[in-house]
């Protein structure tokens, strides 16, 4: 079972290691106190190889001259990836 101080939906942490998760109704958490929900849980990690990939397909997208430079990602993962984002934008867009 993962923490709540490693999800990306973590936020707001104070410096006693309090803060918020969008899913659990704004029920204030303590990042050692163990995640509730594991369906929803998404590490850090994995949010910023989200993001690399998005930058990655978007510098192939601009970049179009010099192709043997950048190259496309994996199209399952650019899905993956713009999924994350779109629900990423969305949680925190109602806060």
């Amino acid at each position: 079972m993962n923490y709540c101080g490693e999800c990306c939906w973590f936020h707001g942490e104070d410096t006693d290691g309090y803060g918020f998760c969008p899913f659990l109704v704004y029920d204030m958490s303590k990042c050692d106190d163990r995640c509730r929900l594991p369906l929803k849980f998404v590490s850090k990690k994995a949010m910023r190889h989200f993001r690399a990939v998005l930058i990655q397909a978007n510098r192939y997208r601009r970049v179009q001259s010099v192709p043997s430079i950048y190259r496309m990602p994996d199209v399952r993962e650019l899905g993956r990836a713009i999924d994350f984002a779109s629900e990423y934008i969305k949680v925190f867009s109602e806060l």
